[in-house]
């Protein structure tokens, strides 16, 4: 009976530790993204200026300033009728990523939505 008791005593405790893990660096995501959302806000003046997202950041005008997009990767792409983009900033394990109307930051496979506007 003990060994029952400590075994699902280690599964919970894997459990809840797996959990938490990604919780820890929320913070440390939300304020990346909010340094990437001039960015996304830059890409978007493009759409509604060109109708089309630019094929890379180095498109962007250069009346955006105050960000520097060096360390962002940006990916443009074509689903059939849909088209959207990606910008994504990684650091160590993990990372944020912006997908239009989203902020998403983890690492090791534990994600959260980040509210940053």
């Amino acid at each position: 009976m003990n060994i029952k008791k400590a075994t699902i005593f280690a599964v919970l405790l894997g459990i809840a530790m797996i959990g938490l893990s990604g919780c820890g660096r929320k913070d440390e995501y939300k304020a990346q993204a909010k340094l990437g959302q001039p960015i996304v806000r830059a890409i978007e003046d493009y759409y509604t200026q060109t109708g089309s997202y630019p094929t890379s950041l180095d498109a962007l005008p250069q009346k955006h300033t105050g960000w520097t997009y060096e360390t962002y990767t940006y990916q443009n792409s074509t689903n059939g009728a849909v088209i959207s983009y990606m910008l994504r900033y990684r650091f160590g394990r993990g990372g944020v990523e912006y997908e239009p109307n989203r902020w998403i930051g983890g690492d090791k496979g534990h994600y959260v939505l980040l509210d940053v506007k």
